[in-house]
């Protein structure tokens, strides 16, 4: 999905009305699109955490859509109060249309108490924002960040500056926000990307053609991407035809994180799955499904690979990394299996046996750093570090020929025709530890049941991120919980997952 700049956001806009459709019908598709997103996120809480629903709304399209949402909500029996920044009277346009319609029922205010049974929802600046917030929005900004509420931002944080992320001044600290129309750069940029909470986004019916000639700011995975690759799978299909993976890993300090790989493959979609581990590793409670092979000796990994080449031709995909330390036989062995010409996912210490001496590399493979091991890979290749995220991710893949999955906030996907894309879900309860390797198992799953290996990659971060999104709690999470949430995700994207 194309991502657009604020400014570029409201360009698209004017043509659509240009081409016929009104603000005001606009207005009312993202006020009512908005509160079927926000019924569906408070689903998720307790009925003490959401009492009562505060919507902040400023004079702009912003606050009208505020109006819209706050009449929507009302209707479905919320109780429901909106604190408008500016008198009724100062408003315009589609905006002052709405709040004529907004119901007695719901009281409009200048200020509120908030307490932490409440939700706020805010619309006070929305996209138009370039600089600091100004006094009252800024006051108001303040009080909602520092009552202890759940809070939904409209389209932007506001005090977020939509063109690059950048925040000047006061901003919110949302929960979720639920954009309009498409993504706006800075959703997936700097501070924004920090401040918008799980992200949604509300199709108003923009015109097409004006979209299609906008200047696009970059590319992001969105659910319906994930739902054209998550087809049926053939009749007919058996445990070889879904896809052979071997996951090479597992150390005294690790021993779990091989498994955790491998049974996120299998539950992505492969049929056949071999955890290859050192002998030494007590092999934990696992699923039955998985395949186990162990060797003993003081080459422990490297034995592995030499006892299991023969085998790995027949291998779809092979996975090395998960639990691994920089011993240097695991090294060893992971230079032994970057030099034939299976299709690899590396992961972890792996990416350390990485040199400019083993490139390029025959076969496909995908790398999955964070930032600094990203950094410090293409230092070692000889290559510059470039600040920005998209270029660092971009900058490997050129330099290896991988496909790069930059993990981080808003993960990124480069692949080595230049393609870069933004993932668009995940919260903070991905950070705890495994997580990185299921996501590892499930990049390999994807890829040995026929995905492309970028496509592959790209699945694998938009499901992973959603299954940390359903999260009943965020601090609870564990790498377990989010092997348990993969079908429930796969299931919620498409019927034939």
């Amino acid at each position: 999905m194309k991502v657009v700049s604020g400014t570029t956001m409201r360009q698209v806009d004017a043509a659509t009305i240009a081409a016929g459709l009104s603000d005001q019908v606009l207005m009312e598709r993202a006020g009512q699109g908005a509160t079927a997103a926000i019924v569906a996120f408070l689903a998720n809480f307790a009925a003490s955490h959401r009492r009562r629903i505060v919507v902040y709304a400023g004079k702009g399209n912003n606050g009208g859509d505020g109006y819209v949402i706050a009449r929507c909500l009302s209707e479905q029996g919320y109780d429901v109060a909106l604190v408008a920044s500016h008198e009724s009277s100062t408003l315009t346009g589609a905006a002052a249309h709405h709040a004529r319609l907004l119901p007695t029922t719901v009281p409009i205010l200048t200020a509120y108490s908030l307490s932490p049974d409440c939700v706020v929802i805010d619309c006070l600046l929305g996209t138009g924002i370039a600089g600091p917030a100004r006094v009252p929005v800024s006051h108001l900004i303040r009080e909602i960040n520092e009552a202890g509420c759940l809070v939904i931002a409209i389209d932007i944080a506001s005090g977020v500056n939509a063109d690059d992320g950048s925040a000047a001044g006061e901003a919110i600290r949302a929960d979720l926000t639920v954009t309009i129309g498409c993504l706006k750069t800075g959703l997936l940029t700097g501070e924004g990307a920090k401040l918008r909470g799980v992200l949604r986004l509300v199709d108003i019916g923009i015109d097409p053609q004006a979209l299609g000639v906008a200047e696009s700011a970059g590319e992001a995975f969105t659910a319906a991407e994930a739902q054209a690759l998550l087809g049926r799978l053939p009749h007919g299909c058996h445990k070889v035809t879904t896809g052979c993976v071997t996951v090479f890993g597992g150390s005294a300090l690790y021993p779990s994180a091989p498994f955790l790989s491998g049974e996120a493959a299998l539950r992505c979609g492969a049929g056949l799955v071999t955890v290859a581990v050192p002998t030494a590793i007590p092999v934990l409670p696992v699923p039955r499904a998985l395949i186990v092979q162990q060797r003993s000796g003081p080459q422990t990994h490297r034995a592995l690979a030499e006892a299991e080449r023969a085998a790995l031709t027949s291998q779809d995909v092979i996975a090395v990394g998960p639990g691994l330390t920089r011993e240097p036989e695991a090294v060893g062995m992971v230079q032994q299996l970057l030099s034939t010409e299976i299709k690899l996912v590396v992961d972890a210490d792996a990416l350390v046996a990485i040199s400019a001496d083993l490139l390029p590399k025959q076969a496909p493979w995908v790398l999955t750093p964070h930032a600094g091991e990203c950094a410090r890979l293409i230092e070692r290749l000889g290559g510059s570090w470039p600040e920005d995220r998209r270029e660092l991710a971009r900058e490997l893949s050129a330099q290896t020929g991988a496909v790069v999955v930059l993990k981080g906030p808003n993960t990124i996907v480069a692949a080595p025709d230049g393609s870069v894309t933004w993932n668009t879900t995940g919260t903070q309860a991905l950070a705890t530890g495994g997580t990185g390797d299921i996501l590892t198992g499930m990049i390999a799953g994807f890829w040995a049941g026929g995905l492309a290996a970028a496509d592959a990659a790209r699945l694998a971060t938009f499901v992973h991120g959603s299954v940390a999104e359903s999260a009943i709690c965020q601090r609870a999470f564990i790498a377990d919980d989010l092997l348990a949430g993969l079908a429930p995700a796969l299931a919620a994207i498409s019927p034939f997952a």
